[in-house]
């Protein structure tokens, strides 16, 4: 990830959930001229199981629609089978599979209601 956190943190782009005096987990959405761009959910291993990451993707779904777009597109490894998995259960089809920046991604969507 080449992201540049401290210009997508001034722009709002950034939800975190804290513990402590640490981040355990996170949500970056891009909006774009079409769709809104999940481009990161990530829970620290510390929190996982605790449902933060069915809660930052019903973030990302409010955001988007509060946003007034039908669509939010991801990307993940190929190798995140996983991963894949869960976005399919929240309703993301995997639109295309490619090479980008070097990483074999599966570019995924979901239509929002």
């Amino acid at each position: 990830m080449d992201e540049d956190y401290a210009a997508l943190i001034a722009e709002g782009r950034v939800q975190v959930v804290e513990r402590g005096a640490g981040v355990v987990a996170l949500l970056v959405l891009i909006p774009e001229a079409d769709a809104m761009l999940l481009e990161n959910v990530a829970v620290a291993p510390v929190a996982r199981g605790e449902g933060l990451g069915q809660a930052l993707l019903a973030l990302a779904d409010a955001q988007a629609r509060a946003a007034r777009y039908r669509v939010i597109r991801l990307y993940t490894h190929e190798k995140m089978v996983r991963n894949q998995a869960i976005y399919a259960r929240w309703g993301y089809v995997e639109t295309r599979r490619g090479v980008e920046h070097g990483l074999a991604r599966v570019f995924m969507e979901k239509v929002l209601d």
